[in-house]
């Protein structure tokens, strides 16, 4: 929710290519976009957590 807070870090984040948040509830799925999606699930809390530890 901080991140779309700023109407221009929102205006960017929607125009990412992966941005879980811009996919449609009930868009069909894909290979490619479940893969993404999961990793991104994935991979989030350890990033976080490592660029936290680096700061």
């Amino acid at each position: 929710m901080t991140f779309t807070a700023e109407p221009d870090i929102k205006e960017w984040a929607n125009g990412v290519a992966l941005n879980p948040a811009r996919v449609p509830p009930g868009h069909p799925g894909s290979a490619q976009l479940d893969d993404a999606r999961e990793r991104l699930g994935r991979y989030t809390r350890p990033g976080l957590e490592r660029l936290a530890a680096l700061s």
